[in-house]
C-alpha cells in the first residue's frame, strides 16, 4: 500500500509535516506537486512496475494520486482510461480493485476523491478553515479542525460539494445451484489476480479462511520470480493457531515448495506494543486492538524477510455468516441482513486492522475474499446455505476446498483471531487494564467505553488523535463481533470474544 495526501491549501510547511506521517506506507519513493490552488503528494510502496509508475500522475489537465490495486489493468492508469471514457463521477463504478484516490483538474479547479466499495483502502477527509484535505490516514490530518472517515463506495465532487454513492446495493440472495464449483472458480481467480512479481507470503492463522487461501496457491501457477509459498503465523506459546497453521503448512507442503515461519510472543511483549499499535491502526475498537497487536508484531518480522505483499483471509466471515453467534439467526433472511450489516461496517474493523498494521511497516496486504466479483457472488447465495444452526459455519467453503485443507482444519470451528493466538492474551489485557484503572470514570460522551479495557484503548487513542474519535466505531453491546441487532438473537454476554457462546 501507498500513502496519499491532498489539500486545497498551498501552505508548504504544513503540508510537509502532514505528509511525513505517511512515509511508512510508501518507503520506496515520495513526490509532491505544489500548485497555487492545491497540493498533492504520494508515498510509494513499489509493487507493480517498480522502475516506473511514479505519482502524482499528470494526464492532460488532470492530476492524480492513488493508493490501492486495480486489477482491470494492474495500475493507476486504468483510472485515467476510465476517466476519459466515462467522466469523473462514473469512473469508480468501472474499477475492479481496491482504491482511494484524488483527481484534480488544473483548468477547472474541480477535484474528486473516491474510496472502494468495501473500504479495503482507508481514506479520511478534514478541514483547515475553508481548505479541504484528503489523506490515507488520520494522523496526516493533524492540523484539521474536523475529521471524518470517507465512507466506502462514495465519491466526493467539489463541483457539487457533496459525496455521491457510486455502488449498488447487494443483490437479492437467491442463488442455490453449482455453489461449490462456482465458489471454487471465482475465489481461485481472485487469488490468481493478486499474486505479485515481488517477494510475497501468506498470513496463515490456522483457521479456515487463511488455510483456504494457502491451499488455493497449491492449485495454480505461481509467479516464476518467487514460486515458493512463504506462510507466517504468530501466537502465544502453545496457542491453537500455531499448532493448526503448522499442520496446514505441512499439508500443502506435500504439493509444492513451501517455507513456514512460526513465531511466538509473550503477553508483556504485546502490552508493550499497545500504544504503537493504536497509533498505527487509528481505532479504539476492542476486538480490533486485541487482534492488531500480534499482527503488527508479525508484520514487522515479515518485513525483515524482505516480503512486500501478503495475502490474507479477511471478509469470509462477513460474507458467509462465519461468526459463531450466527448459529442463533432466527431465519435465513435475518442472517443475510446481518451479513449486509457486517460487510457495511467491515472497513471499521478487519479492513482497518489488516491494511494499517501492514502499511505501518511498508507491506501491502491483499484480501482475495473481498474481490469485487467474489463479494457479489457470495452475497447472492441463498442464505439458507449459510445457516449454521444444524451444520458447521461456512459449510459451502469447507466443501468447496476440502481437497486443499488439512482434515483438522476442515473440521475446525470458528475462533476469534485474538483468542486463537492464545486465550492468555485476552486475560492479560483485561488484568492489565484492571490494575491501571481503579474505576471506570471518564469524560467520553461519544461511544463511551463500558469496560476498563475499552477505556484504556480510548485513552491511548485520544492521546494520539484528540479530534478523531468519530472516525471509529465501538460497540459494547456485541458478542463475537455481532451487530447490536444480532446480539438480541439469544441471551449473550456482552463480550467481543466468542467464549460466552462456546461450540
Amino acid at each position: 500500500m501507498c500513502g496519499i495526501l491532498f489539500t486545497t491549501s498551498n501552505k508548504t510547511s504544513e503540508f510537509i509535516q502532514c505528509f511525513d506521517t505517511l512515509s511508512n506506507r510508501g518507503p520506496d519513493e515520495s513526490n509532491v506537486i505544489f500548485h497555487d490552488n492545491f497540493t498533492m503528494g504520494h508515498t510509494r510502496l513499489a509493487i507493480v512496475n517498480p522502475a516506473s509508475n511514479s505519482q502524482p500522475i499528470k494526464h492532460g489537465e488532470w492530476r492524480l494520486v492513488f493508493n490501492g490495486e486495480i486489477y482491470n489493468n494492474m495500475d493507476a492508469n486504468t483510472i485515467l482510461i476510465n476517466l476519459d471514457k466515462y467522466g469523473p463521477l462514473e469512473t469508480p463504478k468501472h474499477l475492479d480493485g481496491v482504491f482511494a484516490y484524488v483527481l484534480y483538474n488544473v483548468s477547472t479547479n474541480e477535484f474528486y476523491a473516491a474510496r472502494d466499495a468495501i473500504g479495503v483502502v482507508p481514506l479520511y477527509t478534514g478541514f483547515t478553515g475553508k481548505h479541504r484535505w484528503f489523506a490515507s490516514e488520520l494522523k496526516a490530518l493533524k492540523f484539521c479542525e474536523e475529521v471524518k472517515i470517507v465512507k466506502p463506495g462514495f465519491i466526493y465532487s467539489s463541483k457539487q460539494r457533496a459525496f455521491k454513492k457510486f455502488t449498488s446495493d447487494y443483490p437479492i440472495p437467491t442463488m442455490s445451484t453449482h455453489l461449490l464449483i462456482t465458489t471454487k472458480n471465482i475465489l481461485t481467480m481472485a487469488v490468481k489476480k493478486r499474486l505479485p512479481t515481488v517477494p510475497w507470503g501468506v498470513f496463515l492463522s490456522g483457521g479456515l479462511d487463511s488455510s483456504i487461501i494457502a491451499g488455493i496457491l497449491t492449485t495454480i501457477k505461481l509467479p516464476k520470480e518467487y514460486p515458493t509459498i512463504h506462510t507466517f503465523t504468530i501466537g502465544l506459546e502453545g496457542s491453537p493457531d500455531v499448532e493448526m497453521a503448522r499442520k496446514q503448512s505441512a499439508f500443502i507442503g506435500k504439493r509444492c515448495d513451501t517455507i513456514h515461519h512460526e513465531y511466538t510472543y509473550t503477553v508483556q511483549e504485546g502490552i508493550d506494543l499497545l500504544e504503537q499499535t493504536i497509533y498505527a491502526i487509528e481505532t479504539y475498537d476492542v476486538t480490533t486492538v486485541r487482534a492488531s497487536v500480534p499482527q503488527l508484531m508479525l508484520a514487522a518480522i515479515i518485513k525483515k524477510h524482505g516480503i512486500k505483499v501478503m495475502l490474507s483471509g479477511e471478509g469470509s466471515d462477513e460474507l458467509f455468516g462465519g461468526y459463531l453467534y450466527n448459529k442463533f439467526a432466527p431465519t435465513p433472511l435475518a442472517l443475510h441482513e446481518e451479513c449486509v450489516r457486517k460487510m457495511n461496517d467491515l472497513h471499521y474493523y478487519d479492513c482497518c486492522r489488516t491494511n494499517k498494521t501492514c502499511a505501518s511497516v511498508g507491506i501491502e496486504c491483499r484480501v482475495p475474499f473481498l474481490d469485487k466479483a467474489f463479494v457479489h457472488y457470495a452475497m447472492s447465495i441463498n442464505p439458507t446455505y449459510k445457516m449454521s444452526d444444524k451444520m458447521m459455519e461456512k459449510q459451502v467453503l469447507r466443501e468447496a476446498f476440502q481437497d486443499v485443507l488439512h482434515p483438522n482444519i476442515y473440521n475446525r470451528t470458528k475462533a476469534q483471531f485474538s483468542d486463537a493466538v492464545g486465550s492468555k492474551w485476552i486475560d492479560g489485557l483485561k488484568n492489565y487494564a484492571e490494575k491501571k484503572y481503579k474505576n471506570l470514570n471518564h469524560e467520553y460522551t461519544y461511544q463511551p467505553p463500558q469496560t476498563k479495557e475499552a477505556l484504556m484503548y480510548r485513552d491511548i487513542f485520544h492521546g494520539c488523535f484528540p479530534i478523531g474519535e468519530k472516525t471509529c466505531k465501538y460497540e459494547h453491546n456485541t458478542v463475537a463481533c455481532s451487530s447490536s441487532t444480532a446480539h438480541g438473537w439469544s441471551k449473550f454476554e456482552s463480550d467481543p470474544s466468542a467464549r460466552s457462546i462456546g461450540t
